[in-house]
């Protein structure tokens, strides 16, 4: 399932966001975020070619993404515009990391 549009980061904020924001990664993932005045949590995902070669599997890899990071987002009272970008394969990753690591980030900003 994919993110309500409401938590869709626009490709024109994404750039600033990467360009931006403050910097946070783990050994799966990379995390730049910026606050925003919404809100509400808006996300982007970034899946380098290297890494996922096939687009298919990188749908599939940004769907699983949206859907482990969507109960997050949801029940979120603050706003932020946040871009994660894999570091490596989902098929390296233990079961739930993004979801804990994404909760960790948003309780410290």
């Amino acid at each position: 399932m994919a993110l309500a549009t409401q938590h869709r980061l626009p490709a024109k904020i994404f750039r600033q966001v990467l360009t931006q924001g403050k910097t946070v990664q783990d050994s799966f993932f990379f995390f730049k975020i910026l606050p925003n005045q919404l809100g509400v949590i808006r996300v982007g995902m970034g899946i380098p070619v290297r890494l996922v070669p096939s687009a298919v599997d990188r749908v599939a890899t940004r769907r699983r993404m949206a859907q482990e990071i969507e109960p997050v987002v949801k029940d979120a009272a603050v706003g932020y515009d946040i871009v994660i970008m894999v570091r490596k394969h989902r098929g390296e990753q233990p079961p739930g990391q993004l979801r804990r690591t994404f909760e960790k980030i948003i309780s410290q900003s």
